[in-house]
């Protein structure tokens, strides 16, 4: 069972498929616009995408192993949390709605360490505020690169 259940959401001004492929690069280690809030390098690419791992690390925090275990695009993404600080799993999710995207993460992982299972309401609120960083990034990256990107999706 999961010590930590934790879902974030927010508002991404593009179209779901952009939104997915997006956060599909990220778990490949392909962008880095998360930066400097998270750190994601390839460990392993596969060509069918599934199966590939990524170590993630929360800079001075954390580091963990990502590995794709599934994916619908443009709607779902599942990652499974194979090694480091944290075993479970995450399950990204993108719905279509009136402006853009509404992104979300589910977090179900199990610290591996003593001191992260004591401090897990930290870890819950820290991971919040960093998934938040993140979607801002994200937000900002797409509206950058992504001509109309910032009016919305009609």
């Amino acid at each position: 069972m999961a010590a930590i259940d934790v879902t974030d959401s927010a508002l991404i001004h593009a179209e779901p498929g952009v939104v997915f492929d997006e956060i599909l690069r990220m778990m490949r280690g392909e962008t880095r616009w998360w930066l400097p809030h998270l750190v994601v390098r390839s460990v392993e690419q596969t060509k069918e995408v599934v199966g590939s791992r990524s170590e993630i690390i929360v800079p001075r925090r954390v580091r963990f192993v990502a590995r794709i275990e599934s994916l619908t695009a443009p709607s779902a993404l599942a990652v499974e949390y194979v090694g480091g600080d944290f075993r479970g799993t995450g399950l990204w999710s993108f719905e279509p709605v009136p402006g853009g995207t509404r992104v979300s993460f589910r977090w179900r992982p199990a610290p591996t360490r003593r001191l992260l299972r004591f401090l897990a309401p930290i870890v819950r609120r820290n991971h919040s505020r960093v998934m938040q960083l993140g979607f801002c990034a994200l937000d900002a990256h797409l509206k950058r690169s992504l001509p109309g990107a910032d009016k919305g999706v009609e």
